[in-house]
């Protein structure tokens, strides 16, 4: 109960009319920085930390908030467009941001990105508050696997299809979990698991569980049959 308290009062803080206004100054102003190529986050935060000194503490670590996250959004622009990465993170943007950039759908691309960095961002807040402690030994090879198992399982070109594969693995390590403990296993049989996963899916089924589809074309499909 006290977790719902704090998160209402943080939310009524945070959604306040000026510290929505810093927090848009700062989106704005980190965008226009991190766009530039070289110029990442940290620097764009460190060459804008003087425009939060006559600024309240709250507004002003919202700020600097809204300038990081609109750096790292801003560095994905110059990666869809040009093909040149702002910093470092925005590499892997030009793999496939600059392709449908070329096809016409440069819009698309950046809506993706846009959407991609704001569920990614309280995903990663409510997984720094969940494990209150974070360090870089927990985000190693295994973790890595594990996001790239969920993709394949559920489907390359499908969002629903991944949610649903981290919905399956997440129970399923559950299992393996208990299955370690039974029988006294010193290491853990994640790896494999994923491995045989893996192997199963590209012998059986290349596409993943849903392909390139949504739950909700299995929905509307079964609902226009029913007619």
């Amino acid at each position: 109960m006290e977790l719902f308290h704090n998160l209402i009062f943080g939310f009524g803080v945070a959604l306040s009319l000026q510290n929505l206004i810093y927090c848009f100054i700062g989106v704005m102003v980190g965008t226009l920085i991190g766009v530039l190529p070289g110029i990442g986050p940290l620097a764009t935060i460190a060459m804008l930390l003087p425009l939060t000194y006559n600024v309240p503490p709250v507004a002003a670590l919202i700020m600097l908030a809204g300038i990081y996250y609109g750096a790292m959004y801003g560095g994905s622009t110059t990666s869809i467009l040009v093909n040149l990465p702002g910093e470092t993170a925005s590499v892997i943007t030009c793999i496939d941001g600059y392709q449908m950039a070329r096809q016409g759908r440069a819009g698309v691309a950046l809506a993706i990105a846009a959407i991609g960095s704001f569920f990614a961002g309280i995903a990663g807040g409510l997984l720094g508050h969940y494990l209150v402690y974070l360090n870089p030994g927990m985000f190693q090879f295994t973790k890595s696997f594990e996001a790239i198992v969920m993709v394949v399982l559920g489907g390359m070109g499908s969002i629903s299809g991944a949610v649903l594969a981290a919905l399956i693995l997440t129970v399923a390590l559950e299992g393996l979990r208990f299955v370690k403990e039974a029988f006294g296993l010193s290491a853990d049989p994640r790896m494999v698991i994923y491995a045989i996963v893996l192997i199963l899916l590209m012998r059986l089924r290349p596409q993943g569980l849903l392909g390139n589809r949504e739950l909700g074309d299995f929905f509307r499909r079964r609902k226009g049959g029913g007619k």
